[in-house]
Parts: C-alpha cells; structure tokens; sequence
C-alpha cells in the first residue's frame, strides 16, 4: 500500500505539474486524444493497478477510474490542461491491466515456487526495480526535445538489469523459473517506464526493453559462472547495482553538462523556490527526488542487511538522507541553469527518506510473512500465508534476514 500511495502521488504531480491553479472561465472538456496518448494514458496507470491487486485493498480498475477522475477534474483549473472522459477510460482500463499482470504472474510464479510466498514479488530487493517504473516516467517527461537525455536511461536500465539478472539467478531459477521469463518481465518493465516520456520514439522504447532482455539472460549466465549457489547475493547485487544508478543520478542532477559553470557565481541561487522554476526544470527535480526515492531504498537495504538496531538504521536513515540532498542539490550550484538551493536540499532529502521508509515496511512485511518480525495488518479474507522457507540450496544456507 506504500508504494501504491507512492505511485499515485507520482502519477498525480506529473499530470498537475506546472502547478499553477486557477479559476477556468468556462468549463474544458475534449472529445478525442491521439493514438500515442491513448497508449501513455494506459501505460502511465499499469504499476498502480499491479499494486493495488498486489496489497489486495481494493479492485484496481475502480482505484484507476478514482484517481484519473480526480486529476481530470484538477486540470479544470491548470492553464493548457485539458480533461478528457477518454483519458479517465483509458487510466482505468490501463490500472485493470495491471491488477490482471499481477494475478497471471502471481498464479503462475507460484506454482513453481513451493510455498515461497506472492511468487518472489515480494522480495525486498525488487523494491528497487519497481521504484524505477516512475523514475523512468519523469526521466522521459524531463527529456522535453533532448534526445542526449537517453543515454541517461540505458544508466538506469543497466542497474535494473544487475537486480533481476540476480533475482533470476539466485531466487527463481533453483524453484525452476525460466530465466527467459524474468528477462521479458525485465524487458516489458522497462517498456513500462519509457512509454509516457518516449511514446513517439518506439524504436528506442523497444531497443531499451530489448537490451534489458538480452542484458539479464547474458549477465544472469555470468553469475551462474563465478557466483556459487547459495551464495548470499542481496547486500553484493544491490551494491554493484548502485554503481550505474549512481552515475546516473549525478549526471542527472547535472544535465546538461554544458551547462556548468563558475561556483560561486551558480551558489547564487542559493534562495531559490520551486516557483521559480519552468515547467521542463521542475520535471527535472522531480526526476532527481524520484531518483533520490530509489537511492534511499536501496541504501536503506544495505544497511537493514547489516545487522544494526532499528534505532540505528533510522538515525543513519536521516543522516544519509540529509547527506544525499545535500551532494544532489549541492553539485547542482555548478550548474549556471539551476544554481543550489535549500529547497532542493530538502526535496531530495524528504524523497531519500521515503525511500528508506518504504524499504523498512517491505521489510517489516517480509519478516512477518517468515514469522519472525512484528504483525502487519493483513486484508481480510486476504491469504493467511505459513511460514516461507528459504530456497532450495545446496549448503542448507538461508538466504532472509
């Protein structure tokens, strides 16, 4: 439900965004929309379906038609919006698309899985890949006309391609899990993500899924080669993993790199506010504040790995989170077109800490399914699982904390 509320605030700021909210002098409704738009109106609702069938707190069709409802009768009062009945029937039927993905891969995952829980879609570890899904939206959306921008993306495919190429490896193929199956829910993620920013590009949408395919089977057999079975894998994946986000997220904060300029003359911006910025530059900040999402996630995980007290992960958690606003915000004063600014210091920070947040509830969610963490609330008449077992593994090793 965390990451369903996540996705919803997302989708909710990216069709609100300039933010500029006022009284229409006549009421705006359109009758028609393109072909392309049709598809990113579908695509844009798919992961916020998938969760609400995954938290099983409601019927993802009707969340799809509450949400587009909202927002189309917000952009009654957005300057250059314009609301559509069709973009609501299109949301809807795109998060009842996605409610289906999640019963067809949960029924058929779990078949194979011997009482592993919600077919491994569950696993914490994961959590990183589905926070990507609107990453991927805004890193589109915050391209505008700057193609370069994609070679930001193949960055972030490459880091979505080390967790599920491990995830494959490590989790599902011992339960006999094809890898060729993970790699084309790899590939169809991925396609996911580009489709609201990269509509009118399908050749570089279906040469990024293409290349998540091809990347997680070839990258899967490599570690089938070096990393034996049974092998801890969690805390190393998502740390190789961080590599290329990592680069990511500073070329990100960044862009374009043309722009960068003298420090002390760009620090000058230090007081600068979100209403300062146009419409493409508050993309971008939203971009980097979903990336600082699934920055905090993921370090969020290294550290719960650890072994440290609850105590001491959050106070870490703050003291990452500051740190991570600060460096993202911070490198930006270099840049003549943004400047520094303790707003951003903030954005980032407070996205940073969602992220270690939602990290902690998946966590909390996994231990008690494994009996051994504190209660969760569960759905009524949703399943009462039994205890999950570790996977299958030849040293006897168990691979949850």
């Amino acid at each position: 439900m965390a990451v369903t509320w996540y996705l919803a605030l997302v989708i909710a700021v990216v069709t609100l965004v300039p933010f500029e909210f006022r009284w229409p002098p006549s009421l705006r409704l359109v009758w028609f929309t393109t072909v392309s738009d049709l598809i990113a109106n579908v695509a844009l609702f798919v992961p916020l379906g998938f969760f609400v069938a995954f938290a099983q707190r409601g019927r993802p069709l009707l969340a799809g038609f509450a949400l587009s409802l909202g927002v189309e009768v917000l952009q009654q009062f957005v300057p250059g919006r314009f609301p559509s009945l069709l973009d609501v029937a299109t949301n809807a039927f795109g998060a009842g698309l996605g409610g289906a993905i999640h019963r067809a891969l949960a029924k058929g995952l779990g078949r194979r899985q011997l009482n592993a829980g919600v077919a491994a879609l569950d696993l914490p570890l994961l959590g990183s890949v589905y926070l990507s899904i609107p990453l991927l939206w805004l890193s589109g959306l915050a391209a505008a006309d700057d193609g370069s921008r994609r070679w930001l993306v193949a960055l972030l495919g490459v880091a979505i391609t080390v967790v599920l190429s491990s995830v494959s490896r490590h989790h599902l193929a011992p339960r006999g899990d094809h890898p060729a199956r993970t790699a084309l829910l790899g590939g169809g993620a991925m396609a996911l993500g580009l489709l609201p920013g990269w509509y009118d590009d399908p050749a570089f949408i279906a040469s990024g899924a293409g290349l998540v395919v091809v990347g997680v089977l070839v990258l899967g057999d490599l570690i089938a080669r070096i990393e034996p079975s049974g092998r801890r894998f969690e805390g190393p994946t998502i740390r190789r993993a961080l590599v290329p986000f990592g680069c990511y997220l500073l070329l990100t904060a960044l862009w374009p790199v043309t722009g960068l300029g003298e420090p002390w003359h760009a620090l000058a911006g230090i007081s600068r506010s979100v209403q300062d910025l146009g419409h493409v530059a508050i993309l971008r900040l939203l971009e980097l504040m979903a990336g600082a999402t699934v920055a905090g996630y993921a370090i969020a995980e290294i550290r719960g790995r650890s072994g440290g007290s609850a105590p001491g992960e959050w106070t870490s958690g703050v003291v990452v989170s500051l740190s991570l606003g600060l460096v993202l915000a911070g490198v930006r004063g270099f840049h003549e077109g943004y400047g520094a600014s303790l707003v951003d210091v903030v954005l980032v920070a407070v996205a940073a800490g969602v992220g270690a947040l939602l990290y902690h509830r998946q966590r909390a969610y996994v231990r008690e399914l494994l009996g051994i963490g504190e209660a969760v609330s569960r759905p009524a008449g949703g399943p009462a699982y039994s205890r999950i077992g570790p996977p299958p593994l030849a040293d006897g090793a168990p691979k949850w904390r």
